[in-house]
């Protein structure tokens, strides 16, 4: 085993933060078929299945999805990224009472076949863009440090790395692994 998967080997949960939503890039317009919307909830079972493929140690079905995702008056919308009749990414906004003035972007999938598209970044737009209209100044996301392809993208749309000494260390041995170096 490498060292570069010795150090993905066990995945740190981490918060990463976007002091302000003035700046939010203008949203790309992706190629036909491909159409950026919000989700129903008649897909609940295909957004199950595509949460289930890119978080492959969850456990997602179209009950819970329905209630996680429709129910939960905190998520104020689910967007999608249709193509060819399938759901091929998604992306969430959340907004908590505790917190209402950050908006939480969640959720964010890409099929795997589907990836280096644009999918998420346009579904990451989206969804800061819903999160200022809806009155809320930050933004903030959890990820996972073994999400490499997806932190890049969060740090270009203006993501900062949160926490304190512990979160600096495990950051210190993302950015070390996303620039090539050894962890």
């Amino acid at each position: 085993m490498t060292e570069k998967s010795d150090a993905l080997a066990v995945p740190v949960d981490v918060t990463m933060r976007r002091p302000t939503l003035l700046g939010v890039p203008a949203m790309p317009i992706l190629a036909a078929p491909r159409v950026v919307r919000r989700a129903q909830v008649e897909e609940a079972g295909a957004l199950a299945a595509l949460l289930g493929r890119a978080f492959e140690a969850e456990r997602w079905d179209a009950p819970d999805t329905e209630r996680e995702l429709f129910c939960d008056e905190t998520v104020k919308a689910t967007l999608v990224v249709a193509a060819e009749g399938r759901l091929v990414a998604t992306a969430s906004l959340q907004v908590r009472p505790d917190l209402p003035e950050c908006g939480w972007v969640r959720w964010v999938a890409t099929d795997l076949d589907r990836r280096r598209e644009g999918l998420a970044r346009a579904l990451v737009i989206g969804v800061l863009a819903m999160a200022g209209q809806a009155g809320c100044r930050e933004a903030r996301l959890y990820t996972q440090t073994d999400r490499l392809a997806a932190i890049p993208l969060y740090l270009q749309l203006g993501f900062e790395l949160c926490g304190g000494d512990p979160e600096r260390e495990v950051w210190a041995r993302v950015i070390r692994l996303l620039s090539g170096g050894s962890p």
